[in-house]
């Protein structure tokens, strides 16, 4: 889910790089530019820090912890009462 939130973010950030370049005064430019290009590099980052091992090990024993906290399902697939 990181992954795709850091691409629309990139895409975004491309996005509005375009569009301040065309509204931009000339004098402008290269500061309306750079907004988006620091939102796009973090985001890239982002992306990035998603490959690593660590990232991996805690989304991979995250869905682990989130199945064990669930109250094992009663008769009819219903979570027993009172939990």
């Amino acid at each position: 889910m990181l992954l795709a939130a850091a691409v629309a973010e990139l895409l975004l950030a491309v996005r509005w790089s375009a569009v301040l370049g065309d509204v931009a005064p000339a004098g402008l430019y290269g500061q309306a530019v750079l907004l988006p290009l620091v939102f796009g590099a973090l985001a890239a980052v982002a992306a990035g820090l998603t490959f690593t091992p660590s990232a991996r090990t805690w989304a991979r024993e995250g869905g682990a912890r989130r199945a064990a906290a669930r109250p094992a399902a009663g008769p009819g697939g219903r979570a027993p009462a009172g939990s």
